[in-house]
């Protein structure tokens, strides 16, 4: 394979007079939120492992900073401790199935595309910590060797609610609706337990170990202990009946409405905290007087009980959370996600979790900023954040609707607003939020917008308008979508919109603009977009400017109105883009993992210097008018990162490698002057 270069070429480096990537950075310390899933910690380590939905954080000690761990790219729904002679394996239940890694999370392996997410559950043997039980709907499975390999178990009769390894090193017990029920030959055969269990559905199962393990079982009516699977205590519970059951170690804790219970050795409950708890997703006992907690919007605390109540947040190094709506209201910057809402006044680095001041925290659904604020919706209601005081308010905790809202908007003021259930039902507001009432007739949309006082609603059935405060939708007849999913409004000119067919994430449908309201539509080509699976769009500050996000990762912008677009390049490792903002010189993209930004610099051809390349033998010679302190980056056609080398001192040579792969690709030049953009062909001729 020959390039384009050859020893003693000189050829002419023509700046671009456009802007163009410069490669993406994520914006860290600053967005520190998460709902962890699930919360382990080594025996023999001390190290701390944190799941969320989308990210896997592990700390070295408690206290310690938390740190992605970034070589599992997805969530984890479940994980687990096992251990097999001296090797300690984490096995973390994901999306795309079981994984495992026996070096701390530096490398995985998938060891089981069955158990996947949140439906799996694992169950280490109290005893044996080689054995593992693995159970996802009525499918069970099981391994000898800390999760390396994995035998299917057929499950006992009757509809499987729970199970676990206990006993012997073949024993398992398990509850169906037919009763208790034990094996042990590892599963291979099933015998029925008589017991004074009742014949309910098994909502949360604990097992303690230490030297006499036990199991505690909560059923709808009471909560049973056993320290052997045939006799069964009930413990005596207070006023609040538990919905879900943690154990470490040898301590049991539960989370019941109000409160947070210990068990105690005579079987009998202990209040150890009194308060909301409805947004706590995880417990960790750590010893006999303090705990982790997870929850929603609070992320990772230390809770002591003993001597007295005392909270601590372990947030620090959780700042890679899932963005999904960025907004600029002119004066403030406002960044939200599931897990938080970020407001600052001045710059991205201002950026402050507003969220944690909340008083009834909750998994954020809707978002809606205003111009003194930010209204979102959770499944506990609607509420507002008013910027001048720093207070939240309630504004409505019962909507005439089923489902959870999951898109809100609202006019400038915030005193009319427009929500939509995730069943497509509508609701509108006009008195901030006090009342609340569905139109009379409701087409089949999933979001709604709005620019200035007009509102817009679409989804399945198209594209709406209403000018009366949502009261009455009118069909935008001449939308010719057949849907419209995704909708982008231009601040700069009402009459500006661009909106698609696809559904976001898919690679097909098509991407329409309007000049004129939504009165006409014209068929714009954006093939390339569109077959990276368009996922959001966004205006710029300009009224021809627009960006588009994908699935891939790929943002792409256009200048013209979205009759042609350029890339932007890809976020991380291919990032699915949720949200874009331009702010200011700055574009910003919400992930599922932070928020990233990159600069757009606008290069002029009359200030550009004149380069040259040389090519010696595998390298190329970036030769400058001067000598001075400079460096290049290397992107790919696509705007991919590539690389990044400096000059060794004040020169007028920077040696970079030769390109292998024909095609084009991107040098940025940075000088003390300024930067530079410049082509680089390579072609096999």
């Amino acid at each position: 394979m020959r390039t384009l270069f050859r020893f003693g070429l000189l050829l002419a480096m023509l700046p671009l007079q456009e802007l163009y990537a410069q490669g993406w950075t994520r914006l860290a310390g600053r967005l520190e939120a998460a709902t962890p899933l699930a919360l382990v910690q080594s025996s023999r380590t001390g190290r701390l492992w944190a799941s969320t939905s989308e990210a896997l954080y592990t700390a070295p000690t408690l206290g310690t900073a938390w740190s992605l761990v970034p070589s599992l790219p997805f969530g984890a729904g479940t994980t687990a401790l096992a251990v097999d002679g001296t090797t300690e394996a984490l096995l973390a239940a994901t999306p795309y199935g079981l994984w495992r890694s026996t070096d701390e999370g530096i490398t995985w392996a998938q060891v089981n595309p069955t158990l996947t997410d949140r439906g799996t559950r694992l169950r280490v043997h109290p005893v044996y910590p080689n054995v593992v039980l693995g159970i996802r709907g009525q499918m069970v499975w099981r391994s000898t060797n800390a999760g390396a390999l994995w035998e299917p178990v057929p499950p006992p009769p009757g509809f499987l609610y729970e199970a676990s390894p206990f006993g012997g090193f073949n024993d398992l017990l398990a509850w169906s609706s037919r009763g208790l029920f034990r094996s042990t030959d590892g599963g291979i055969t099933w015998e029925s337990v008589s017991t004074v269990l009742p014949q309910q559905p098994v909502r949360s199962l604990a097992v303690t170990s230490g030297i006499e393990p036990s199991l505690c079982v909560l059923f709808p009516t009471g909560v049973y202990r056993s320290t052997d699977g045939n006799t069964w205590t009930q413990t005596t519970l207070p006023a609040s009946m538990p919905h879900v059951l943690f154990a470490s170690g040898t301590t049991v804790v539960a989370v019941a409405p109000g409160t947070l219970l210990l068990l105690r050795a005579d079987n009998t409950w202990a209040t150890i905290y009194s308060g909301f708890t409805e947004h706590i997703t995880v417990l960790l006992p750590l010893g006999p007087d303090r705990m982790l907690v997870g929850s929603e919007l609070r992320g990772v605390e230390l809770y002591r009980w003993s001597p007295h109540p005392q909270w601590q947040p372990l947030r620090t190094g959780m700042d890679t959370p899932p963005i999904l709506h960025l907004a600029y209201s002119g004066t403030a910057l406002v960044v939200g996600g599931p897990s938080g809402i970020f407001w600052s006044d001045t710059d991205v680095m201002g950026l402050d979790n507003v969220t944690l001041a909340h008083p009834k925290p909750a998994t954020i659904t809707g978002f809606a900023p205003y111009q003194n604020g930010v209204i979102i919706a959770t499944r506990m209601g609607i509420y507002r954040y008013l910027r001048p005081t720093g207070q939240w308010s309630r504004l409505a905790e019962e909507l005439p609707i089923v489902g959870s809202i999951v898109s809100i908007s609202a006019t400038s003021t915030g005193d009319t607003m427009v929500a939509v259930s995730e069943f497509a039902e509508l609701l509108c507001s006009t008195d901030g939020g006090a009342t609340w009432k569905a139109p009379s007739s409701t087409p089949r949309i999933g979001n709604v917008a709005v620019h200035g006082s007009i509102f817009y609603a679409f989804g399945e059935d198209g594209l709406f308008q209403s000018t009366d405060a949502g009261t009455t939708w009118q069909p935008l007849l001449t939308y010719p979508g057949n849907g419209c999913h995704l909708l982008a409004l231009h601040p700069m000119n009402p009459q500006l919109l661009l909106a698609s067919s696809t559904l976001p994430g898919t690679r097909t449908g098509a991407l329409y603009r309007s000049t004129d309201g939504g009165q006409s539509w014209q068929d714009l080509p954006v093939t390339e977009v569109l077959a990276h699976g368009l996922m959001t769009l966004a205006p710029g500050m300009s009224p021809n400017t627009w960006y588009a996000g994908t699935l891939e990762g790929e943002v792409f912008r256009s200048t013209n109105g979205g009759l042609t677009w350029s890339s932007l390049g890809i976020i991380g490792d291919g990032l699915s883009v949720q949200a874009l903002l331009e702010f200011g010189t700055q574009v910003l993209a919400g992930t599922p993992r932070g928020l990233w930004w990159q600069t757009l610099v606008s290069v002029h051809k009359p200030t550009a210097p004149t380069v040259h390349i040389r090519r010696f033998g595998q390298y190329l010679f970036i030769e400058l008018p001067e000598a001075t302190n400079a460096s290049v980056c290397f992107f790919d056609i696509l705007g991919r990162y590539l690389g990044k080398w400096h000059a060794p001192n004040p020169s007028r040579y920077i040696p970079i490698p030769a390109p292998s792969v024909p095609g084009l690709y991107w040098l940025r030049l940075q000088t003390g002057t300024g930067q530079q953009h410049i082509a680089l062909p390579v072609f096999e001729p």
